[in-house]
C-alpha cells in the first residue's frame, strides 16, 4: 500500500509538470499565432494602398515604420527605401511568400509579391516592439513555469513526503504496540488517538480471554493427569481394554501442554534446555501411539542439541499428520539423514488433497490446514530448528507430501 501511495504521488507530480509545461507552451504559442495574425491582416490591407500609389506614380506615403523594394521579374533590385534595402525571397518562382526578416538590428514583417506589371514587390513593416515582447512574455512564461516546478517540488518534499512518513510511523507504531511513542502530525492526532483507545480494548480483551483459556487448561491438567494415573492403575491390574482410552487420554494431556507451552513462548517465560538427544530414541518414543505396521523407518541413531519436550512435541505433531492425513493404509516412510552439522528427518506419506506449501504454516489459512504446522514450526525456531514441507503430484489424484525437519547438532539458541 505504501508503495502504491508514493507511485500514486509520484504520477500526480509527473502529470502536473506535464500539464503545466503544456499549458505554458500552448498559451506562448497562442499569443504568438495571434499576434502575426494581427499584423499579417494590416500587412496586406497595406499592401494594397501601396502598390496602387506607386504604380499610379505617385510617391507611397510611408510612415517611419514602413519599408518597401521593388525588383524585376528576374530579382534585381529597381527601386527602395532610402535607408533601408529589404532581402531578397528565398524563390522568385514561390510568390507570394510572408517572412520575419532582421535588417539592421531591427525586425520586419515582410511580403513579397508580384504586381500587375509582374514586377516584384516587397512590403515591410517594423515589429521589432512586438518582438521586443514576444521576448519579455516568453521570459515571463519560463519565470512562471519554473516557479510552479518549484512549488510542485516543495509541495512533495515538504507536505506530501512528511505526511506519507507520517502514516509510515503510524503503521509500525500500531505493530510494535508503540502508540505512545510514536511523533505525527498535529492534525493526525484524533487517528492516533482512536486507534490507542482501540488497541487497549483489544489487549485488555486478548489478556481475559487468555486468562480464561489458561485457567480452563489448569483447571483440567490435573484432573486429567489423576485419570491417566487410575487408568494406568487398572492397566497394570490386567484390564488390557483401557488402553485405547488411555491413548486417547495420553494424547489429549499432550495438547494441553503444547498449549501451555505456546502461551509461556508468546510471552517469553519459556527456558529451554538443550541437552544432547537420540533423535531415533524420540521418533521411536512418538511412535508408541500409532500403528506400527504402516511405518517403514530407515535410518541410524543420531544425536542432535534440542529441547527434549519441544523437539518431541515436533515429532508428534509431523507423525500425527502424516497418520492422520493419508490415504488409508498407505506407508508412513520416516528417514533420518546424519549431516556433517545437522540432522534431517524426513517424513513422507500420500495424500489424496493437495496442499500449498507456501500457506501450510498458517494457521487455518491454506487449504485443509490446522494449526498443528502453525505450532511445530513455531516450536522448530525457539531451539533454532527448521520445517519445510514440498508435494510431488505421483498420479492422478494422489500427492507425494514430504515434510522435512533439520535439527541443529550444536547447541544454539537463536
Amino acid at each position: 500500500m505504501i508503495r502504491s501511495l508514493t507511485t500514486r504521488f509520484r504520477l500526480l507530480g509527473f502529470t502536473f509538470f506535464i500539464l503545466i509545461t503544456l499549458l505554458h507552451l500552448v498559451l506562448y504559442y497562442m499569443v504568438s499565432y495571434a499576434l502575426f495574425s494581427s499584423i499579417d491582416k494590416h500587412l496586406l490591407e497595406d499592401t494594397q494602398t501601396f502598390e496602387s500609389s506607386y504604380l499610379s506614380g505617385s510617391q507611397p506615403e510611408r510612415s517611419s515604420i514602413e519599408v518597401y523594394t521593388v525588383r524585376t521579374p528576374q530579382g534585381y533590385v529597381l527601386d527602395s527605401s532610402e535607408d533601408i534595402l529589404l532581402p531578397p525571397p528565398s524563390s522568385v518562382k514561390e510568390l507570394p511568400q510572408i517572412s520575419t526578416v532582421k535588417v539592421n538590428d531591427n525586425y520586419y514583417r515582410m511580403i513579397s509579391y508580384r504586381m500587375n506589371n509582374n514586377f516584384i514587390a516587397q512590403y515591410a513593416i517594423n515589429i521589432s516592439s512586438e518582438i521586443s515582447f514576444l521576448h519579455t512574455f516568453k521570459k515571463l512564461l519560463f519565470l512562471s513555469w519554473f516557479f510552479f516546478v518549484c512549488l510542485l517540488i516543495l509541495l512533495y518534499l515538504f507536505i506530501l513526503t512528511p505526511i506519507q512518513r507520517s502514516i509510515v510511523h503510524l503503521g509500525e507504531a500500531i505493530t510494535r504496540e508503540e502508540l505512545n511513542r510514536v511523533y505525527t502530525y498535529k492534525e493526525f492526532e484524533p487517528l492516533v488517538s482512536k486507534f490507542r483507545e482501540y488497541t487497549e480494548k483489544l489487549k485488555e480483551l486478548s489478556l481475559r480471554q487468555k486468562n480464561l483459556l489458561l485457567a480452563l487448561v489448569h483447571s483440567v491438567k490435573t484432573p486429567l493427569s489423576v485419570a491417566i494415573l487410575m487408568i494406568e492403575d487398572a492397566i497394570l491390574s490386567g484390564r488390557k481394554d483401557l488402553d485405547p482410552l488411555k491413548e486417547e487420554l495420553w494424547r489429549l494431556e499432550n495438547n494441553i501442554n503444547l498449549f501451555l507451552r505456546m502461551a509461556k513462548l508468546e510471552e517469553s517465560k519459556a527456558i529451554v534446555s538443550l541437552e544432547r538427544l537420540d533423535i531415533l530414541s524420540l521418533i521411536m518414543d512418538s511412535l508408541r501411539l500409532y500403528d506400527r505396521s504402516r511405518l517403514k523407518l530407515k535410518g541410524k541413531s543420531c544425536y542432535v542439541f534440542s529441547d527434549r519436550q519441544i523437539l518431541l512435541e515436533i515429532l508428534n505433531i509431523l507423525l500425527d499428520n502424516a497418520f492422520r492425513h493419508g490415504v488409508n493404509n498407505c506407508k508412513v516412510r520416516v528417514l533420518i539423514k546424519d549431516k556433517p552439522s545437522y540432522a534431517e528427518v524426513l517424513i513422507s506419506n500420500l495424500s489424496e488433497k493437495p496442499i500449498q506449501p507456501d500457506k501450510m504454516f498458517k494457521p487455518f489459512e491454506g487449504k485443509y490446514t490446522g494449526i498443528g504446522l502453525y505450532v511445530a514450526k513455531n516450536l522448530a525456531q525457539v531451539v533454532g530448528a527448521d520445517i519445510t514441507i514440498r508435494q510431488k503430484q505421483i498420479s492422478r489424484g494422489i500427492y507425494l507430501i514430504v515434510v522435512k525437519l533439520t535439527v541443529p547438532k550444536q547447541a544454539s539458541h537463536p
